[in-house]
């Protein structure tokens, strides 16, 4: 190689040596703040980045029900009506059975009862216990049943069986006096000897047998006793 190019090549390593130099990362040891002019265009602007939220949904509680259940028993209790008997609902709280029945019976009809002018033939305190044995309901009842016309102690004994009938196990019905066994009037009129069951009674019932009884009305304990009333007399007809 020539003089003439070992110079040329020993110019072009030294330039490339001090272009090397130049770029070079300086080393310091401390933080420097840099001039907002020295920054390249556009490194130095402020962006502002949203990034959406996630979606979320809101938990709704389930729709809660309260049921409203009762376990109320209904009671079908007869009273008088003309010269029938006809039924009536009652409402009461459980357990119900036959003494709860004699209760009601004893306590009459209620105002708010429909249809109007329902009656009791059974007198204040007469029915004084019932017991329940093999099917067979026994009622004992008070003397003063004695004291009433044959008419009012049919009704009397229909109430009772009606009432009885409609409760579960109970057949027929037999009835005493302070212990001592009576003999029932049945329906007709005549006297039964041994026990009386709601077919005694079947002339005296409501003429539909599906004809439904009156509204039930929801009642605690029987309180006080309805009064017994009279039945008005009707006048007979003119003879012809």
């Amino acid at each position: 190689m020539t003089r003439e190019r070992w110079g040329a090549l020993a110019t072009v390593v030294a330039a490339a040596a001090l272009v090397a130099a130049a770029c070079g990362v300086p080393s310091e040891d401390s933080v420097r703040a840099v001039d907002p002019a020295d920054v390249p265009y556009g490194l130095a602007d402020t962006t502002t980045t949203t990034r959406p939220l996630p979606t979320t949904t809101a938990l709704v509680p389930a729709e809660t029900t309260t049921a409203t259940t009762t376990n109320d028993e209904v009671l079908t209790v007869y009273f008088v009506l003309g010269r029938r008997v006809r039924p009536v609902e009652r409402v009461l709280r459980p357990p119900v059975g036959p003494d709860d029945a004699l209760d009601e019976l004893q306590r009459g009809p209620l105002e708010e009862d429909r249809p109007v002018g329902l009656r009791s033939a059974i007198l204040p305190e007469m029915l004084r216990g019932v017991t329940v044995a093999g099917g067979i309901a026994t009622v004992d009842l008070a003397p003063s049943i004695l004291g009433l016309t044959t008419t009012e102690q049919v009704l009397t004994f229909a109430q009772i069986v009606a009432t009885l009938s409609e409760q579960r196990g109970v057949g027929p019905v037999a009835f005493t006096i302070e212990g001592e066994a009576v003999e029932p009037y049945r329906g007709d009129g005549t006297l039964d000897p041994d026990t009386v069951s709601r077919d005694d009674y079947r002339n005296l019932l409501p003429f539909d047998p599906d004809e439904p009884p009156t509204s039930a009305v929801s009642t605690t304990a029987p309180t006080t006793t309805s009064p017994v009333t009279t039945e008005p007399a009707t006048a007979a007809p003119p003879a012809p």
